[in-house]
């Protein structure tokens, strides 16, 4: 249904009244105003879509990562929209008695792991690493989508180099990305001046200009230095003393890398599929394609079932909270049959490291 809101109707004339019905939700910075979403549902006279439950998402990559386990044939409505983020989510929660039985919102975790005062309201769930993708990625689909895309005589090629396999390499560069995003993050906690991980034009960092060609390590100084480069405000330019601000801010980095080991809780996803796109084009690979390009791909791959297959959630500690939710609100489902018999005890996040 290309950009527009990701409902999983088969019927365009329900989604073109569905559409109508809930055509507040542009306005999502102020409210979601789902109310009127679930108005028109409770108003069907079809009781299949009366008895659904509505699922809030994020984004286009967690509706496709989350159809792994939702059955959003038969029990559910999975609602997601361009505008809306982790923020309009939280912001729409909680919802009042009767709608609050039959919606559930999942966001992505971010740095709340560092901020222990940080709760949610009833009818939210967290990812149980940083982000999405990181939950995809800290699943078996990692290996499957490597073994997809690369070579395996350049994989054998660059891990004699590294001296280490490909996950690695590529966990031990993110992760000093996600410190600084987290010493960030905590900046903006104290209400103090940030750093703009976001330039104009591709919006990301540029890890080709900051990770090294054989080693495939980053330079954390340099990175630093484009930081305070790309960060329009005096703090950070030549009123500041910045080689002093450097020292402290990777002072404050090394602190937090000995206080958060996991590396699925430190490392963001857009940072993991930008560094493979990376490896892809320069290091394990030599994609003629744009790096935009590739990781725009990697996005579209990560979810297709070839890549995440639904086991690997069955075992996701997510997917238990989903359970419990289901559990407590009754009649209401959206797991598939498989996802919700599936009891296998998962390993915690802290355990699969």
């Amino acid at each position: 249904m290309g950009m527009g809101i990701a409902l999983s109707f088969r019927s365009k004339v329900y989604y073109h009244s569905l559409q109508t019905a809930i055509g507040m939700i542009e306005d999502l910075v102020e409210c979601l105003e789902i109310e009127e979403a679930f108005t028109w549902v409770d108003f069907e006279r079809d009781v299949a879509f009366r008895s659904k439950a509505f699922v809030l998402v994020e984004g286009g990559l967690d509706r496709r990562v989350y159809l792994t386990i939702l059955d959003d044939a038969d029990r559910c409505i999975i609602i997601t929209h361009p505008k809306m983020g982790r923020k309009e989510i939280e912001d729409a929660f909680p919802l009042d008695e009767v709608y609050g039985l039959r919606t559930l919102g999942i966001i992505d975790r971010d740095f709340d792991y560092a901020f222990p005062e940080h709760t949610y309201a009833d009818g939210l769930l967290v990812t149980p690493t940083h982000d999405v993708e990181t939950l995809v990625l800290s699943t078996p689909a990692f290996e499957n989508l490597l073994d997809d895309y690369v070579d395996p005589s350049d994989r054998a090629a660059f891990e004699s180099t590294c001296g280490v396999p490909i996950i690695t390499a590529i966990r031990r560069t993110a992760r000093p990305i996600g410190l600084l995003r987290l010493y960030n993050a905590q900046r903006f906690d104290l209400e103090l001046r940030g750093m703009n991980f976001k330039p104009e034009g591709t919006g990301r960092i540029p890890y080709e200009d900051y990770v090294g060609t054989r080693d495939f390590a980053l330079s954390l100084d340099g990175l630093i230095d484009w930081l305070f480069y790309n960060t329009d405000h005096p703090f950070f330019k030549k009123e500041t003393d910045t080689e002093a601000l450097k020292a402290a801010i990777l002072a404050g980095v090394a602190e937090l890398d000995a206080h958060y080991p996991v590396d699925w809780l430190v490392c963001q996803g857009h940072d993991l599929v930008g560094l493979i796109a990376l490896g892809l084009k320069d290091h394990f690979g030599s994609r003629p394609d744009d790096l935009e390009d590739i990781i725009k791909k990697l996005g579209s791959q990560m979810a297709n079932s070839a890549v995440l297959k639904p086991e690997y959630l069955h075992r996701c500690p997510l997917c238990d909270r989903i359970r419990e939710w289901e559990d407590a609100h009754p009649p209401f489902r959206v797991l598939r049959d498989a996802a919700r018999a599936s009891s296998t005890p998962p390993p915690s996040v802290e355990e699969s490291g």
